[in-house]
């Protein structure tokens, strides 16, 4: 079985509280709910 080695990237974003991660061709947004001071935009970390 070859070992395959994936990379991510995670950038913060002007807002708090909110990320975005890229891995291979995906993109994916982490926002906490309104009730933590997040915009619920995206899953939760």
């Amino acid at each position: 079985m070859a070992v395959t080695v994936y990379r991510a990237t995670v950038s913060s974003t002007d807002r708090p509280h909110k990320y975005v991660a890229q891995v291979r061709d995906f993109t994916m947004t982490f926002d906490e709910p309104r009730v933590a001071g997040g915009l619920n935009e995206g899953m939760r970390p």
